[in-house]
């Protein structure tokens, strides 16, 4: 009888000691990324991506991060469309990103989109010739939620479109 007093005493203690603990992270959830895909639009950069975890806080607000290395490669072309014999050409690297801020449903969740573009070109060409996009990458492109220090690599993680023309 004594064992069994001792047993409900201590089942007691344990269920008063630790309920404010599991009751404190109550809400707060495990942020993690269901899926992070990665696709062309045009020229630009789409990363469709999926968040759980978030809580049950449907005000809340989460800071959402697309990053990646860009790369362009820009020639000068004359205005009848050819390329002289050996073209001014022009590599461009730069961190490509955008950012969003997100509200989670009632589910915790964030179901969403951001889309980046390539860094701009300062390709000068001379006079009767333009400026055009002979070829793109992105590498090392990863979605992460800032607000929660949580981050995923996108698949595929690297994309690229061209050659566009043969120089």
């Amino acid at each position: 009888m004594r064992r069994l007093i001792a047993l409900a005493t201590a089942t007691f203690l344990m269920i008063v000691l630790l309920a404010p603990a599991a009751l404190a992270d109550h809400g707060k959830g495990n942020p993690h990324f269901i899926f992070a895909r990665a696709s062309l639009v045009n020229n630009d950069l789409r990363v469709d991506f999926k968040e759980a975890g978030l809580g049950s806080d449907p005000t809340a607000t989460v800071t959402i991060q697309v990053t990646a290395d860009a790369t362009r490669l820009d020639a000068c072309r004359n205005n009848g469309g050819n390329f002289p014999a050996d073209p001014k050409k022009q590599e461009t690297t730069a961190q490509a990103n955008a950012s969003g801020e997100f509200s989670p449903g009632k589910n915790g969740q964030i179901t969403d989109f951001l889309i980046a573009s390539l860094p701009a070109t300062s390709l000068s060409c001379p006079p009767g010739q333009q400026a055009v996009l002979v070829s793109f990458s992105y590498t090392n492109i990863q979605v992460c939620d800032t607000t929660h220090g949580v981050c995923r690599t996108a698949s595929p993680s690297s994309l690229s479109g061209g050659p566009f023309f043969d120089l």
